[in-house]
């Protein structure tokens, strides 16, 4: 109840920005708006169970089931990101349901919040990438992996694991880290306590499910390589990447944390290191049970470095980690984070004073962690984003009173503010105050100056568009002022001011 209550507040809060250029990051997003919103209008250019989906890298069934509201309430770009909503708050769900079989109440909560402020998991729910969503299948898949190991004997525990884990297949690859060490540790438990016929049914049940995309197995293969390199074998890269990776809980002021770099700030880095500490002590069964913890607190810790493992060799070559594999760890990393103050809450339960001090003091941790995590959105430093659609967006929105002219040669740019189809201009109306124009002179300028018009030049290299932005607006330099654009490097804008 109190789970579902919190996800509630958490959607409401929410749901209001969904349009807000704050995490417009579009790049490479937009498609999962457009491929979903023309299958509602009976656009379908592929088969529902193609593994040729968003950007031929993921499967046409998740960008469709990932924007379900959308095929409810219309094609609009307010249901795409409530439909991203409805995932990230499922996939908290299953956060908060896994680590409430590990915990006990209310430190599955704690997890879930320290989850769902974070600042990668907010941009994560509202970004158009439909990533988030390996949350949900793999949390479900440990739920349901737990569940076996307590209830060997209920065959249809396995039939469901086999189940969510070829249904997997269908989203997100991240997710796929968590249902193969799955599928690796109860192939292992069933050869040895010689349950066969559970394993063949679990086997099959995977099969049967996961079946249309293992038919397209070949192509999926032949897709990867094409749009990403080859695994890295390079030991040394290798080894940074997966340090990289290891570190990223390790930042230290809140200006650490961004898009490329860390995830968390102090005090969460010294927490998270001391959690695995006593995740790795907790081998010793005594320890363990003096701690008051499960052996599945060492199941997570190998869970934990398999992951990095696995991104660190899959990072495609990249100088940092990708956060589009790496934001899959936060849940861990925050389930780490607080680690020792669930043992120190644990060992003190015969002072309940002292137990529910440390319980409480947490939760007001966790409260002044949201608080700075959800700063870090009202003016943005450089953290994603940053390309010239992303300005356009900024603009239009910030400046919403005033006309915008840029100053861009290339006719996409044109199209892409001022097209009626397209799909940056559907889902934030920059035709609304935005023009793009292809030449300057100081009579324009003039006249932008005369109706306060934001005058903006696009960085783009080699077109001469500074030079002639310069010399259209020498007559009035002292008047023309920079605006700061939050987070942006490829549109410059300025506002004239007349005294």
């Amino acid at each position: 109840m109190r789970v579902g209550a919190l996800l509630l507040v958490f959607c409401a809060a929410w749901l209001p920005f969904y349009r807000d250029w704050r995490w417009v990051a579009s790049g490479d997003s937009l498609g999962w708006f457009e491929i979903p919103a023309g299958a509602v209008e009976r656009q379908w250019w592929r088969s529902v169970l193609s593994v040729r989906g968003a950007y031929d890298q993921f499967t046409y069934t998740q960008v469709i089931v990932d924007n379900v509201l959308m095929f409810v309430f219309g094609p609009t770009f307010f249901w795409h990101r409530a439909s991203k909503l409805l995932v990230s708050i499922l996939g908290l769900a299953a956060v908060a349901a896994y680590f409430s079989m590990l915990l006990r109440s209310p430190w599955a909560i704690a997890v879930m919040l320290a989850t769902a402020t974070n600042f990668i998991w907010v941009l994560f729910s509202y970004v158009s990438y439909n990533h988030i969503d390996s949350y949900l299948w793999a949390y479900a898949t440990l739920i349901v992996f737990t569940l076996v190991v307590r209830q060997p004997e209920q065959r249809a525990w396995w039939v469901l694991l086999g189940t969510v884990a070829g249904f997997s297949l269908f989203f997100t690859q991240t997710a796929w880290a968590e249902v193969a060490a799955c599928g690796i540790a109860v192939t292992l438990w069933a050869l040895i306590t010689r349950r066969w016929r559970a394993l063949i049914q679990c086997g099959v049940s995977s099969l049967v499910a996961g079946f249309p995309v293992l038919l397209q197995a070949p192509l999926l293969m032949k897709l990867s390589l094409y749009h990403h390199s080859q695994p890295v074998t390079d030991w040394n890269y290798l080894w940074r990447m997966f340090w990289a990776i290891f570190s990223l809980p390790l930042g230290s002021a809140p200006a650490s944390v961004g898009f490329y770099s860390h995830f968390f700030f102090w005090p969460c880095g010294p927490l998270y290191l001391a959690g695995l500490a006593l995740a790795a002590i907790s081998v010793v069964s005594p320890l363990r049970k003096r701690l008051g913890l499960s052996i599945a607190v060492v199941g997570l810790l190998l869970l934990y470095f398999w992951d990095v493992a696995l991104f660190a060799v899959t990072n495609n070559g990249y100088p940092s980690p990708s956060p589009k594999r790496t934001y899959h760890l936060v849940a861990l990393q925050a389930f780490f984070c607080l680690l020792p103050l669930y043992c120190a809450a644990s060992v003190t339960r015969r002072f309940p004073l002292v137990s529910r001090g440390i319980t409480a003091a947490t939760f007001l941790g966790i409260g002044a962690y949201a608080a700075v995590n959800l700063s870090m959105f009202v003016l943005p430093e450089p953290r994603f984003g940053g390309t010239i659609k992303d300005a356009m967006v900024q603009v239009r929105q910030r400046f919403a009173d005033h006309k915008v002219l840029i100053l861009d040669r290339r006719s996409a740019i044109r199209d892409i503010a001022e097209s009626p189809r397209s799909v940056l201009n559907l889902a934030y109306e920059l035709a609304e105050n935005i023009s793009v124009v292809s030449s300057l002179d100081p009579v324009s300028a003039a006249e932008a100056c005369r109706t306060r018009t934001i005058l903006c030049r696009s960085n783009y290299a080699g077109d001469g568009i500074a030079e002639e932005f310069a010399a259209a607006t020498e007559f009035a330099r002292d008047q023309f002022h920079k605006i700061q654009l939050y987070g942006i490097r490829d549109l410059d804008c300025f506002e004239c001011t007349t005294s």
